[in-house]
């Protein structure tokens, strides 16, 4: 599995020495899917929870 550091004040996301800043809501997706790995979610659901 990939490591990723998240920094919520600045929404970016770092993956070994790669920063990527994400938009608010793209921050959020991607932290609720990387924390509920290995999980299935419906589009309902995501939208619910992001």
């Amino acid at each position: 599995m990939i490591r990723l550091q998240f920094d919520a004040e600045g929404y970016s996301v770092i993956c070994g020495t790669e920063q990527v800043i994400l938009l608010a809501k793209e921050f959020a997706l991607l932290r609720f899917l990387y924390d509920n790995r290995n999980q299935v979610f419906t589009r309902e659901q995501l939208l619910d929870r992001v």
